[in-house]
């Protein structure tokens, strides 16, 4: 933008100052009531304040939207009539409480957050200057922000690069020297220097109200809302812990860029020329990864292709993002969003298009402003501004003087929150943007280095903007040294320098947005410390294992939601609830006291003489008995209740939106080609088993001979050593191809040395101490079953482990009996228990295995 186009920008904003002089009278229903000096007054001046505010607000942030996304000077003088009036509005008000409430009130008021409310309502900021120069203020303030946001690169007649997509693009897509030169050089003069001559008095008329309100200067302002008097302190401390590895980064990608433009442009002992780091400001150099990548043989992380062929565009983006927050259980985007938002540059009229999020103050209206284009570092960027709308929408009914961050850093904190979570190549595959997640070291390293080009180069350039400011606003840094002091600090701090001469001619500050904006920036280098401690918090929250980099949140909550939804059977209705759990009762109580009696009325339970038949008899016709005697009493007698519990199980599930139980039972695995997935797993075991099931079916040829054994044909049953041939380990005397070698079997030794229950169980406890795991609790040995009882009472044998959800009373029902197989399963149950004990302190909708199979392999593990 020529000098010509500013001078006409200052004429059309100096010739609206008699208008302006007129909008300084408060219109009527904005004025402040009257009040007295106590404590009821106290609170109603703030209910006042508070419903009068938001109108307010609403309407000079209208009129800031309104400029912002179409820079016209009516626009503009519509924005600069809309701060004065708002600044009225803090004048009035402010001044009225100060008038009216004494200090001895205040300190005395019994809700400390209305005395913060009414310290925040008594700043005055800007209102603190007089008519004229509050005018003044506001008009450079228009005019630096149109200065910045109208600037073109005139590479060639009628040809005009914007900021937004052209310049920020050749940035970070050009590897040629001399055209990042060319752009770095003539984005900065161009933007830069038309700033330079209204920033000195902008300074003057801001530190002029800053001292209004009792600060030194306006950089001593922007640092009390930390609220800490060693604040600059603690940020060159912080700073001094994290630069070590940001030199370390430094080094790495200097070496990098000497390795592709050679000596001529890079000196290896000396800073990094600032137009080569893929960054118009060198802030981020995530846009270089390409010529950095460690390892270039892997998969590309950069999705911005896949973007483009699924045909993604920038309100496809939105919606992507809007369904990671609603997955967390936080609120779509309102209606006026959709409806209000710029969310792509527009092709008719000029706009600012660096990305921001927008309050309007009516707990309603939320918008994004954002010159969107299709790329996966957008697609970041999308996440981070709605983040932004979400903590708006969070802190919408709080007073006024409370909707914003808890500081400045966390506004910023939370937006990139979200984006720690995005940009994993775990979120990139669930939203099918990636084929695969693959995790290697290889692919770690190149991820990692990715997001260390992001998060920690960007570090010095978050620290040092302000370090500037402050200086400038405190006097340290007068007009005549603003561009020397600038490149002292990006040299110190970042080890950078200009590409080419500077002198105080230029003002490169400017050039940055945030400078003309008048938006402080050490919020951005808290909240890049901020986000990594809250992202750490949530992973804990969403019960990540593993390093950081690889969690996700996404869709954390509705896990947790859907589980809590999915009520099972207590969707039935309560007589079919009533039946449903009848028949369950029924079903184990006829399984528990299922007898098979013999000729001479001698019965036998399943525990343990029916057990002991099936693993110790080798007589054919005894384990037909044994086995076809349990069928015959077990079995029948709940075929009837079998087949009404399936109806009602199904039923169940059926409201809970499972088309069956089966569906039901398979969707915990979470994976919706469980079935295929089981599948193939099988099929990759099966010829192991295959060879198995051959060589046991020629033993026991050998043992029954080929009456009984068909070696073509499947095995009965009953001969393998257990009711239910599931595990075949009870005739491993049968099959053991060395029967001449010691054999493990502790049990004789077990019974030798009188072994009972009791200590069995106490083995087991001490093997899980020495692995550092906890003791059974004093209610463990207190309240579980470890053998069958012998007071002639019915029990449930089967071995099982129980919680009984109070985080203390954790128990193990078992009929144990003195063999090593039981020492085995001794341990099996307890491993259930170790897991208990170390989940108890979850969420009960997370008191479980990661899936249902985790907890039996737990067990069997340390079995």
């Amino acid at each position: 933008m020529g000098g010509g186009g500013v001078d006409r920008l200052v004429k059309s904003l100096l010739l609206l100052l008699p208008v302006l002089l007129r909008c300084e009278a408060l219109r009527e229903s904005w004025q402040p009531g009257n009040y007295t000096n106590s404590t009821a007054d106290v609170q109603r001046f703030l209910r006042d304040y508070n419903s009068t505010a938001e109108e307010v607000f609403f309407f000079s942030t209208s009129a800031s939207w309104n400029y912002d996304t179409n820079l016209t000077d009516y626009n503009s003088n519509l924005q600069v009539s809309a701060a004065l009036e708002e600044q009225a509005f803090t004048e009035a008000w402010g001044k009225k409480a100060k008038q009216v409430f004494s200090k001895e009130l205040l300190d005395s008021l019994p809700d400390a957050e209305d005395k913060m409310l009414m310290e925040g309502i008594m700043q005055l900021g800007a209102a603190n200057l007089p008519q004229n120069e509050r005018e003044e203020f506001n008009t450079i303030f228009s005019i630096m922000e149109r200065i910045y946001s109208t600037t073109k690169v005139h590479p060639r007649p009628n040809i005009s690069w914007s900021l937004e997509p052209e310049l920020t693009d050749i940035m970070a897509k050009s590897r040629s020297y001399k055209k990042l030169l060319y752009v770095w050089e003539a984005w900065h003069n161009d933007s830069g220097v038309p700033i330079k001559e209204y920033y000195p008095r902008f300074v003057e008329l801001s530190n002029k109200a800053s001292r209004g309100d009792g600060f030194n200067d306006t950089g001593a302002e922007w640092r009390s809302q930390y609220e800490s008097p060693t604040f600059e302190q603690d940020m060159e401390k912080l700073y001094r812990t994290i630069e070590p590895l940001y030199l370390n980064l430094h080094a790495f990608v200097r070496r990098k860029l000497y390795n592709f433009y050679g000596p001529r442009y890079i000196n290896l002992k000396g800073p990094i020329p600032a137009h080569l780091l893929g960054n118009m400001w060198a802030q981020t150099w995530n846009n270089i990864f390409d010529m950095m990548v460690p390892f270039p043989d892997k998969p590309n992380l950069d999705v911005t292709a896949e973007m483009v062929k699924q045909g993604y565009n920038a309100t496809h983006m939105f919606r992507v993002a809007e369904e990671f927050f609603t997955s967390l259980d936080l609120a779509e985007m309102p209606k006026e969003f959709w409806e209000g938002s710029m969310l792509v540059k527009p092709e008719d009229r000029e706009v600012v298009c660096h990305a921001s999020a927008w309050d309007f103050y009516n707990r309603k209206d939320f918008r994004i402003k954002q010159c969107t284009t299709v790329t996966m570092e957008q697609l970041f960027t999308v996440h981070h501004e709605m983040g932004h709308i979400q903590y708006y929408l969070q802190y919408k009914d709080q007073p006024v003087g409370f909707r914003d961050g808890a500081n400045p850093g966390f506004h910023e904190a939370i937006g990139d929150l979200i984006s720690l979570s995005v940009s994993t190549p775990n979120h990139l595959h669930k939203i099918n943007l990636l084929e695969s997640a693959t995790s290697d070291e290889e692919t770690d390293l190149n991820f990692l280095l990715n997001m260390a080009l992001v998060k920690i180069a960007f570090l010095p350039f978050g620290y040092l903007i302000d370090q500037w400011r402050w200086r400038v606003f405190d006097g340290r840094t007068p007009p005549d040294k603003y561009n020397s002091e600038w490149w002292y600090l990006r040299t110190k701090y970042q080890g950078i320098c200009p590409p080419t001469k500077r002198t105080e001619d230029q003002f490169d500050p400017g050039a940055k947005f945030h400078i003309p904006d008048n938006y402080p920036y050490i919020s951005y280098f808290i909240s890049f410390i901020l986000q990594f401690q809250f992202h750490e918090k949530l992973c804990e929250a969403a019960h990540h294992t593993g390093p950081m980099h690889t969690c996700d949140i996404y869709r954390f909550i509705v896990r947790i939601i859907k589980k809590l939804s999915d009520i099972e059977r207590a969707a039935l209705s309560s007589a079919e609830l009533e039946e449903y759990n009848t028949l369950l009762s029924n079903m184990e109580t006829k399984y528990s006291l299922a007898v098979v009696c013999r000729d001479d009325v001698t019965c036998h339970p399943l525990d343990p003489d029916l057990q002991k038949i099936m693993a110790e008899s080798r007589d054919y016709d005894e384990l037909l008995f044994a086995w076809k005697g349990w069928r015959d009493s077990a079995g029948k007698i709940l075929r009837q209740d079998y087949k009404r519990y399936v109806e009602l199980a199904n039923k169940a599930a059926t409201i809970n939106g499972h088309s069956d139980n089966g569906a039901f039972w398979r969707s915990l695995y979470e994976t919706p080609t469980f079935e295929e997935d089981l599948e193939t797993l099988w099929k990759e075991l099966e010829p192991l088993y295959l060879n198995v099931h051959a060589y046991v079916r020629r033993t026991l040829y050998r043992k029954y001979g080929p009456d009984y054994i068909n070696l073509k044909g499947p095995i009965p049953a009953h001969l393998l050593g257990n009711m239910w041939a599931q595990t075949w380990s009870g005739i491993m005397d049968l099959v053991t191809p060395y029967p001449d070698a010691t054999q493990v079997d502790a049990t004789p030794a077990m019974v030798a040395q009188g072994w009972n229950a009791t200590r069995m169980f106490q083995e087991s406890d001490r093997f899980f101490t020495s692995l550092g795991l906890l003791p059974m609790p004093k209610e463990f040995w207190d309240k579980s079953m470890l053998e069958k009882p012998t007071d002639g009472r019915q029990v449930v044998c089967h071995a099982s482990a129980w919680d009984f959800y109070n985080r203390k009373d954790f128990r193990i029902k078992q009929c144990t009996v003195v063999t090593m197989d039981d020492l085995i399963t001794v341990h099996h149950e307890m491993g259930h228990v170790q897991y208990f004990l170390q989940y108890k302190d979850q969420p009960v909708s997370f008191r479980d295995g990661a899936n249902p199979g985790f907890h039996e392999a737990i067990g069997d593990v340390l079995a």
